[in-house]
C-alpha cells in the first residue's frame, strides 16, 4: 500500500470517526432552545437520572440513562426528520399516525380518520338525530341569551384531495363529515365550508399543504368569508359584517425543495411546510394580540409574519387563551372563538372582522369557567371551529355538544 492510499484511508477513517461521535459530542453542548415536550409523541423527554444511592437504584440507572440518552442525544431530531423524509419520498408511511398518498401526499391517519373518511365507519341515524338535536339545543340557549351562535368543521385534506391517497383507500360512502353536512343543511347556525373549497380547488388554488396535516392561508381565508357571509350575516339583530377583501396570495417556495441532492432538503423536517404562501394582508397598526395570562405579545401569522414562522402557534402556546384587540372604530361586536389547530390561520381575519375576540381551545375548556366567560366578555358571538378529526367517534363529538349544552343553565 502506498503513503497516498494509507493518508486517503486515514482521513475517510477520521470523518467516519467525526460523524459517528457528533451527535455525541452535541449532547453534551445543546443549544437551549430544544423543547422539553414532544407534541408528535405526545410525552415529554426523559430527563437526566440522578445518581444512584442504593444498590437497587444502580441496578435500574443503566436503563435510566440509556433512555435519557435515546431522547437527548446530539443532532436527534435532524436525524430523526432526515429518516421520516427518506420514508415519506420512497412511499413509507413514516409515523404511525399518517399515510402516504400519491405524489407523496401526506395523510392524517389518526383514531380511524382514513376509514372514516372513506365511509367505511358511518354513524347510524340515531347518532345524527343526536348529533343534530344537540346542536340545534345549543344554538338556542346561546341564542336566548343574545348571542349568535355559528359552528362549523375544517375538513381534512383527504376530503378535499382524496385523489392523493393511496390507492388502496377506497371510497366505500359517505364520510362522516358529509353525513353530518347532510343532516344539518338548512340549519342557519351550521356554516358549511367544504363546497367552497371543492370550487377553489376546481379553480386551480392551492389549499392545503402537500406533507402537512393543515389548510394553508388561503384555504383558510375562503372559511372565513362563508363563516362571516353564510353564518354571522344570519342574524336579524346584527348589522351585517362584510369579509376583508380578497388577499394577494403569493407561492414564495423555494426551488430546490424537492431537490434530493440539495442540503435544504436534509435540513427540512417532514413536517415544516414543504410550500410556503405569503398571505399579503397590509399590517393593521390598530390591531394587537396577547395572551390572556401573562399578556405576552402573540404575532399573528398570514401577513402578519411568513406561514413559515409559526412558533407562536407551536407546542403548549396552542392551547392558551389569547385576545385580540381591534381598536378601529368602524369595527363592532366581540366574539369568543372555540377552536383548535386550524383556527390559527383564521386568526388575521377574525381580528380584522371584530372589535374583540377570545380565543380558548376547547380542549381546555371546563363548564363553571366557560360560563363566567359568557358573563364578563359578553360575546356578540360565539363561533364553534372544530377539525375533522375530532368527529372520530359520535360519543366523543356529542360529550362536547352535551358539556356546552348546560354551561348556561
Amino acid at each position: 500500500m502506498n503513503k497516498q492510499s494509507s493518508a486517503n484511508g486515514k482521513v475517510i477513517a477520521l470523518g467516519f470517526v467525526m460523524l459517528l461521535s457528533m451527535p455525541l459530542v452535541i449532547g453534551f453542548y445543546p443549544d437551549g432552545e430544544s423543547s422539553q415536550y414532544l407534541p408528535e409523541e405526545k410525552r415529554a423527554l426523559k430527563p437526566l437520572p440522578v445518581l444512584p444511592a442504593t444498590l437497587s437504584e444502580w441496578l435500574e440507572y443503566p436503563a435510566q440513562f440509556q433512555a435519557y440518552y435515546q431522547d437527548n442525544f446530539g443532532l436527534r431530531e435532524p436525524l430523526l426528520m432526515m429518516a421520516k423524509n427518506i420514508k415519506a419520498q420512497v412511499g413509507i408511511d413514516p409515523v404511525w399516525y399518517a399515510i402516504v398518498g400519491e405524489k407523496g401526499w401526506l395523510f392524517l391517519d389518526l383514531n380511524n380518520l382514513v376509514e372514516e373518511n372513506r365511509g367505511a365507519l358511518p354513524l347510524d341515524t340515531s347518532e345524527l338525530n343526536r348529533v343534530s338535536f344537540l346542536w340545534n339545543q345549543l344554538s338556542r340557549n346561546f341564542e336566548e341569551r343574545g348571542i349568535q351562535f355559528i359552528h362549523f368543521t375544517a375538513p381534512e385534506k383527504q376530503s378535499i384531495y382524496p385523489e392523493y391517497l393511496p390507492a388502496r383507500v377506497k371510497q366505500v360512502g359517505p364520510s362522516r363529515l358529509d353525513q353530518i353536512r347532510a343532516e344539518l343543511s338548512g340549519s342557519r347556525n351550521y356554516v358549511d365550508v367544504k363546497p367552497s373549497l371543492i370550487n377553489a380547488k376546481m379553480s386551480g388554488e392551492e389549499l392545503y399543504y402537500k406533507l402537512d396535516f393543515h389548510w394553508n392561508c388561503g384555504a383558510a381565508y375562503l372559511a372565513y368569508r362563508e363563516v362571516i357571509t353564510n353564518g354571522v350575516n344570519t342574524g336579524d339583530k346584527y348589522v351585517p359584517l362584510v369579509p376583508q377583501s380578497d388577499f394577494a396570495l403569493r407561492d414564495v417556495t423555494p426551488d430546490n425543495i424537492h431537490d434530493y441532492l440539495s442540503a435544504r432538503f436534509w435540513r427540512s423536517g417532514l413536517f415544516s411546510k414543504d410550500t410556503s404562501f405569503e398571505c399579503l394582508l397590509e399590517r393593521d397598526p390598530l390591531i394587537e394580540m396577547r395572551e390572556r395570562v401573562g399578556g405576552e405579545r402573540i404575532e399573528t401569522i398570514n401577513g402578519e409574519k411568513d406561514v413559515q414562522e409559526e412558533e407562536s402557534f407551536k407546542g403548549t402556546r396552542l392551547y392558551k387563551d389569547w385576545i385580540a384587540t381591534n381598536r378601529n372604530p368602524n369595527v363592532r361586536h366581540k366574539a369568543i372563538v372555540l377552536r383548535d389547530s386550524f383556527v390559527s390561520y383564521l386568526v388575521p381575519y377574525f381580528n380584522r372582522s371584530f372589535s374583540e375576540v377570545l380565543y380558548i381551545h376547547y380542549d381546555t375548556i371546563q363548564p363553571a369557567r366557560f360560563a363566567e366567560e359568557i358573563r364578563t366578555f359578553d360575546p356578540d358571538f360565539v363561533i364553534f371551529e372544530y377539525a375533522e378529526r375530532h368527529l372520530s367517534t359520535s360519543q366523543e363529538l356529542t360529550k362536547k355538544i352535551d358539556g356546552f349544552e348546560k354551561l348556561l343553565d
